[in-house]
Parts: C-alpha cells; sequence; structure tokens
C-alpha cells in the first residue's frame, strides 16, 4: 500500500484513481472532503487525482481482531 501524498502547507492529501467517480466514491465512502480532480496525461490506468482536504489514510481491512 502506498502512502498519501500530503501537502503540510495546504493541508491536503492526493490518491489516484481511475475516474471522478471513483474520486468521489473514496471521499464518500471514507468521509473525506474532496477539494478537486485533476486529470493527468499519461498511460497510466490511474490517472486521475484526487485531492483531499486534510490528511488522509486507508483504513486497512484486513486486520484481523484478536479478542
Amino acid at each position: 500500500m502506498s502512502e498519501p501524498n500530503n501537502s503540510e502547507k495546504n493541508k491536503t492529501s492526493s490518491h489516484w484513481a481511475v475516474s471522478e467517480e471513483d474520486c468521489e466514491n473514496m471521499a464518500e465512502r471514507n468521509q473525506w472532503k474532496l477539494l478537486e480532480t485533476r486529470k493527468d496525461d499519461s498511460q497510466s490506468i490511474l490517472d486521475t487525482e484526487c485531492i483531499f482536504e486534510g490528511e488522509t489514510s486507508f483504513v486497512d481491512h484486513t486486520e484481523k481482531d484478536n479478542d
């Protein structure tokens, strides 16, 4: 899992996605505020940068509670 791109100056984070709709879904699923999206001209399938307010990170749903 990659680390988020966090900007201390503007208090934003970014993660890459396939589409703007995926950015919106990511924001809703993780309760983040989506500020903007940027399309990249690269050949990568993840060519949409999702810019979120504040620091963001993904919850690891694979960890099991041993209680």
